[in-house]
């Protein structure tokens, strides 16, 4: 979804689990892929990279310098699938 709405308690959603986000670290059982956009002004970068430095696991983090909130709709687009492609195939066994 592309859009500039939300409901009032959908961001009471956002913010009360962002708040949850904030405070969690602990053991992922399963590889998760961490990626942000360092340009975005919507959700915090350093929140995301702080966020993996708490958890544990096989948990990889990648910043995309100059990427928006949106990276997939960007022009790098292409470099964004092909490094979330060949991550899960050093995952999937």
């Amino acid at each position: 979804l592309v859009h500039d709405k939300l409901s009032a308690a959908e961001g009471i959603a956002i913010i009360e689990m962002g708040d949850k986000l904030n405070k969690f670290s602990g053991v992922f059982s399963i590889p998760v892929l961490l990626m942000h956009g360092g340009g975005d002004k919507i959700t915090s970068a350093p929140a995301t990279k702080a966020f993996f430095g708490r958890v544990a696991g096989e948990v990889t983090y990648k910043e995309w310098e100059g990427l928006w909130h949106e990276m997939h709709n960007e022009k790098e687009k292409e470099e964004l699938f092909t490094y979330t492609f060949e991550w899960i195939k050093t995952v999937v066994r």
